[in-house]
């Protein structure tokens, strides 16, 4: 199915997700027309998202926007994008703390009140998250709601909360003036999860999911 044209395309969008920059391309716009129009003619629970890879992503944003319109869209996202570098446990720690703390110094901005309310009412909408613990695709999810949990059983849940609806880079280049969307399309305050323990070789793959022998039973992380 794949030809020169549309791989080139598929670099752009990877691109555009890498850099946070997926809401500006004409590829949600058409996706964010195709489900707004189906939402319109059915009913919201009779509709699901779905896509793999660059396309969960696309699937993913698409399902955000229609949570914050109170439209709360089944999605089963398979290996998606968490963009973030791979890192230590502890490193995360210091970076949510960090973030946190960055939080607490401008909050009062109106734009961080904003996406304040917008995480939490989010945290309704629960995707489905198809994550192989070998692809570094994906696996920072794994880690994102680790640390989540860590946090709470320590005692620093109230703090580690202030973090989730921003990245360190994006509260940085806020606090400096630049323009930029602090809302990542990766953070998401819920979220059922499901592992596969595949071979390495097919980390990343579609077919794996198929499978009932390699597959975890979903774990189901919720944002109070």
């Amino acid at each position: 199915m794949l030809n020169q044209d549309t791989k080139i395309y598929d670099m752009k969008l990877n691109k555009a997700i890498m850099k946070n920059k997926l809401h500006r391309t004409s590829c949600i716009e058409k996706a964010m027309q195709t489900v707004e129009f189906m939402v319109s003619i059915s009913e919201a629970s009779k509709i699901w998202l779905a896509g793999h890879s660059a396309g969960s992503a696309v699937a993913m944003l698409a399902g955000k926007n229609m949570a914050k319109r109170g439209n709360l869209l089944g999605s089963y996202l398979f290996n998606p994008p968490f963009v973030a570098a791979p890192t230590k446990r502890r490193h995360l720690v210091a970076t949510c703390l960090i973030t946190a703390a960055l939080t607490l110094l401008i909050r009062n901005n109106q734009d961080m009140q904003h996406l304040d309310i917008l995480f939490s009412d989010l945290s309704m909408w629960v995707p489905n998250l198809y994550i192989h613990p070998s692809d570094p695709i994906c696996s920072g999810y794994i880690r994102y709601f680790k640390i989540r949990e860590k946090m709470e059983r320590h005692g620093v849940g109230r703090l580690e909360r202030l973090a989730p609806p921003y990245s360190l880079k994006g509260l940085l280049m806020k606090a400096f003036g630049k323009d930029y969307c602090s809302e990542e399309l990766h953070l998401i305050p819920s979220a059922c999860v499901t592992t596969s323990c595949s071979s390495f070789l097919q980390a990343h793959g579609l077919d794996q999911w198929f499978g009932d022998d390699t597959v975890s039973d979903p774990v189901v992380h919720c944002y109070n």
